[in-house]
């Protein structure tokens, strides 16, 4: 299908995403995939960062992630990383956000209006050391 492009652009969207999830249904497959795409900038944009006013709630361990205020959950995560191995949890990234090396997010914060808002980006194991240079610039534009 991807070598004749005259038979793909009759392939329905839908279609499209099936042969993807099953072909991507082992962990290797999985991985490797998750970890090429973020590459891509505007995948990384669309899929790896969150809207805050736009975009659904995400949990972590009961706590909701999206649309909060950022010091309320930076000071969430620190406590998490409190209750785990010394120095292996918390890190900060490019201007400062707060990361989770186990739930593998970047708190990055969005413009609403007047006030800034968390918008969580989600990052793969292997990222978590060097976050900003995983994704393009434009997935870590705060407003």
């Amino acid at each position: 299908m991807l070598k004749r492009p005259k038979v793909s652009e009759h392939v329905t969207p839908a279609e499209r995403k099936r042969v993807v999830t099953e072909l991507s249904r082992d962990d290797d497959t999985a991985q490797e995939v998750t970890r090429d795409l973020p590459r891509r900038p505007a995948v990384a944009r669309s899929t790896m960062r969150d809207d805050t006013t736009k975009g659904p709630q995400i949990y972590a361990d009961g706590v909701a992630l999206v649309g909060r205020t950022p010091s309320e959950l930076e000071q969430w995560i620190v406590d998490r990383a409190g209750t785990r191995e010394p120095f292996s949890e918390l890190f900060y990234a490019n201007l400062g956000e707060p990361g989770s090396r186990s739930l593998g997010v970047v708190i990055g914060v969005q413009r609403a209006g007047d006030r800034l808002l968390t918008r969580p980006g989600f990052l793969p194991t292997g990222a978590m050391d060097a976050p900003v240079s995983f994704l393009p610039s434009e997935a870590w534009a705060p407003y």
